[in-house]
């Protein structure tokens, strides 16, 4: 007796965290004005993308994101951002990196601001 055993492929679900540019740039500001500005988190996997939280390097940045945000396959987030510029005596180029924590293959994402502050 020949007996024929057949294993069906299981394809892991997997989240995925994408942006589609990881910079934001402003090329000349006013200290003591605050911006603001949004852009998409889109999920491109097939898995729910959870994100558990994020941190700046500097608090000048607020980011309007729960904790526990979660974003279905193929859906996206409208992510929003302030932008609390500080005031300086003179033109001062800055560099600001979010991290964002979550469930996709990169599990640290992060986001680059960098701006020029005009006197």
């Amino acid at each position: 007796m020949i007996t024929i055993l057949t294993f069906a492929a299981c394809e892991k679900k997997k989240a995925n965290f994408y942006v589609k540019s990881n910079l934001l740039q402003y090329d000349s500001v006013v200290g003591g004005k605050t911006y603001d500005t949004s852009f998409y988190i889109y999920n491109t996997g097939t898995d729910t993308l959870s994100i558990f939280n994020h941190t700046c390097t500097c608090e000048c940045t607020l980011i309007d994101l729960p904790d526990g945000q979660k974003i279905n396959p193929k859906d996206s987030f409208l992510l929003k951002l302030k932008l609390n510029i500080d005031s300086y005596g003179s033109a001062k180029d800055k560099k600001v990196q979010c991290t964002f924590k979550s469930n996709s293959d990169s599990i640290f994402n992060r986001l680059e601001i960098r701006y020029t502050v005009k006197k």
